[in-house]
Parts: C-alpha cells; sequence; structure tokens
C-alpha cells in the first residue's frame, strides 16, 4: 500500500481527489488524475483492484469515510445508484465529508436519485454533481471520454481540471440530475443507430453484397457514426454480449426514468433495446463469422413443392437453423432483423408467423377460440396468427410443401 509520506507532491493549489470504483472504465480514469498530478487518494474492496494503479503515486484508505476525511473532491464511478448508496450510507462515506467538498457521480442512474443526493449533500455543505461518462474504456484509456455534468457551474469550474485529465469533451446540462437524463439519451439515440447500422447491414447480406467492403464505403462516406465505427473496433464478437447485457441496463434505467418524468418513451424504448440485443449478431456478421466469406450469404436452398412449385425455404432457415437460436431470437423482435431476409412477400410473412408461434406455444384456436393444443411449428397457413402476416400465405405448409389441416389439431 502507497503512503502518503511515499506519494508524489502534488501542483500548487492542486486538489485532493479520492476514488471509489477501479473498475472497466473506473480505472483508467484514475490513472488519468494521477498522471495529471493530483493528489489520488482509493479505497477498494479487493486488493487485486489496486493492479491498475500499478507506478502511479496513490494513498490507500481502509474505509470510505478515511478517504472522505482528507479529500476535497470525491469520484465515484460505480455501476448503479444502489451501489453508490451503500458506499455513502453503509461505508460512512457521506457523513466523513466536509462542509465545501464536492462528490461527483460518474456512474449513470436515475436524474431522479442524483437531485435526492444533492439535496441529501447540500444539507451537511456538501455539492454533488451528477458527471456520468461516455466513450467506454478505450475513450478512457485515450483520455477522450465525454463528461456530462448536473449540477451547480461554480463547483463544475472547480473540478474542471480534475475531469479534464481525461476528458476531451465537459457538457455541463443544468441543474442536478441533468447530466444523467442527457447521458441517457445518448444512450439511447445510440442504440437506436445500432439498430439503423443492423437493418442496413442484413440488408446488404441479402443482397449477397460484401459486408467487409459495403463497412469501408459507409466509413469514409456521410453515413458514418459511432455506431458504424464501433463495430469495426471497439464492439467485437468477444465483448458484444457483454456490452449488450449493459446496454439492456441502460434502457431499463432510461424507460424508468422517462416514466417517472411523465414520458410516454414505449415506442422508443422498444426499437432502442432491439438495438441492443441485435448487437452480439451485427458483430458476428461484420466480422464474418458463420456468414461465409467477407459475410456473404450463402445460397438460399430451394424447396420443391408438392405441386411442382419451387418454394423459399422454412422459416427456421431464416431464423438461423438452430432451435436455442431460435428461441433467444424469438424472445426479442430485434434479434430478428440480423437473420436472412426472406427472398418473397410470402417467404416474409412465413418467418412472421413462425416467430409469433414460437413465442406463444399454446396458441388459440382461430375457430374455436379455445386454448389450442401445442402444434408442430410453421404451420403457418392454419396459424391464428396469418391474419398478422404482412403478405397473404398460401395453404402450404413451409417445411414440407404440402397441403395441412385448415385449422389446430382439435379441428
Amino acid at each position: 500500500m502507497t503512503t502518503a509520506a511515499s506519494a508524489s507532491t502534488p501542483k500548487d493549489g492542486a486538489l485532493r481527489v479520492g476514488w471509489v470504483g477501479l473498475g472497466d472504465q473506473g480505472a483508467p480514469m484514475a490513472r488519468a488524475i494521477a498522471e495529471a498530478g493530483f493528489e489520488l487518494h482509493v479505497w477498494v474492496r479487493r486488493d487485486s483492484s489496486l493492479a491498475a494503479l500499478e507506478g502511479l503515486p496513490h494513498i490507500r484508505h481502509a474505509t470510505p469515510a478515511a478517504l472522505g476525511a482528507v479529500s476535497d473532491v470525491v469520484g465515484l464511478c460505480l455501476r448503479e445508484d444502489s451501489d453508490i448508496e451503500d458506499v455513502l450510507t453503509t461505508g460512512g462515506l457521506l457523513a466523513s465529508l466536509t462542509p465545501g467538498t464536492i462528490l461527483i457521480n460518474h456512474g449513470t442512474g436515475l436524474p431522479g436519485y442524483a437531485s435526492s443526493l444533492a439535496d441529501r449533500a447540500a444539507r451537511a455543505g456538501v455539492v454533488v454533481l451528477d458527471a456520468p461518462v461516455s466513450g467506454g474504456r478505450p475513450g478512457a484509456e485515450a483520455k477522450r471520454l465525454t463528461t456530462i455534468v448536473g449540477g451547480p457551474e461554480r463547483a463544475l469550474s472547480k473540478v474542471r481540471p480534475v475531469l479534464e485529465s481525461f476528458s476531451a469533451t465537459i457538457a455541463h446540462m443544468g441543474p442536478a440530475g441533468s447530466g444523467q437524463t442527457g447521458k441517457l439519451i445518448n444512450n439511447a439515440l445510440l442504440m437506436m443507430n445500432q439498430r439503423n447500422v443492423q437493418d442496413i447491414l442484413a440488408l446488404a447480406r441479402s443482397l449477397n453484397l460484401d459486408i467487409g467492403a459495403l463497412m469501408s464505403l459507409l466509413l469514409a462516406g456521410t453515413a458514418r457514426s459511432f455506431a458504424l465505427e464501433a463495430l469495426g473496433g471497439a464492439v467485437t464478437t468477444d465483448n458484444a454480449e457483454h456490452l449488450k447485457a449493459l446496454q439492456v441496463i441502460d434502457m431499463d434505467i432510461f424507460t424508468e426514468a422517462m416514466t417517472s418524468l411523465g414520458q410516454d418513451v414505449a415506442e422508443l424504448d422498444a426499437y432502442a433495446r432491439s438495438g441492443a440485443n441485435g448487437l452480439p449478431m451485427a458483430a458476428r456478421l461484420v466480422a464474418g463469422v458463420g456468414c461465409g466469406r467477407s459475410g456473404r450469404q450463402p445460397e438460399t436452398p430451394a424447396v420443391p413443392a408438392s405441386d411442382g412449385r419451387s418454394r423459399p425455404p422454412s422459416p427456421a432457415w431464416y431464423l438461423g437453423g438452430q432451435k436455442e437460436q431460435n428461441r433467444r431470437l424469438s424472445s426479442t423482435y430485434g434479434g430478428l432483423i440480423l437473420c436472412p431476409y426472406p427472398r418473397t412477400p410470402e417467404s416474409l410473412s412465413w418467418a412472421v408467423v413462425s416467430l409469433l408461434e414460437s413465442l406463444f406455444r399454446d396458441p388459440i384456436c382461430h375457430r374455436t377460440k379455445s386454448r389450442a393444443p401445442p402444434r408442430p411449428r410453421g404451420h403457418a397457413s392454419t396459424s391464428p396468427y396469418k391474419a398478422l402476416a404482412p403478405w397473404p400465405i398460401s395453404r402450404y405448409h413451409p417445411r414440407t410443401s404440402s397441403p395441412t389441416p385448415n385449422g389446430c389439431s382439435r379441428c
């Protein structure tokens, strides 16, 4: 453990900065603060977390309260509001802060919590800034984060040198809570843009375009966006599932926050959430995993019908061909968009109805209006969801291309 005596002397008038949260993003942020010459005080739950600060001067404290008692500024980079509350109350951090101390919350959370925390802290003379960051670990390591701040402008001016150590942009949004609101809107728009990218990639795949060549074109043209750039860099097949999980949490927070503010964001939430859920498949598509050379779509096998005509393959082919994958994709409409699109209107209708059938294993019979026993998947022409199909469906089973009874197994 580094002691105060062995820590380097901070610049004249430099703030003593306390820090809690040496995770994926918090660690490079703390390193940047130490490298900028600030006296860095840290508290960690696990000794292994300190490896992130190896080679840099820092002072470790046994408890959050001990850290707070000697800090002019305290930065928190924790995952959820509940984690912050635990450190502030159970850890004794809030009670240990002296009047005039500035507490900065860099985590993403509810604007309402940020506002209530600012009110509670103000009674003890402590100023709170909600300052979530955008840019992820790559942005933190490059010291190019965007820091979105809510709270008094005077307090922001005092801590600006600290924030500048890891930020390329510092955006002051207004009073307490507005930093969180700005970050949540930023997150939602990113996921909506991801959905746009996914739709275009799916279209390109159905047209047998070279995905690699298309990515190069789009990144060089006016369609360029962060969502597109990330698929060629920060988002990989290795981390896409993890990023998806974090984005879904962000959308949970976004929807809760907007609903509490009286906003109806159901449609926006569904669209953005589909962009989050489709991220892993977009990463695989760009990487060419399971898509053939350069992400090209494999040739679509024709299914010979009993009447001699050639029909499109079953919806199972469009949904990935594997039952487990189909089940996962069926959990969200967003998962469907990255699968190869059917090549005819009728086959698209088959895919839509098949998806609905997989979501509802015990459908309502369209004749008796009663619960029907489970039927084999793929009976699109007799499905109670046939009316929801965007184009008419013929009376042929999409798997066998043979006529099927006009009703459920009970009929």
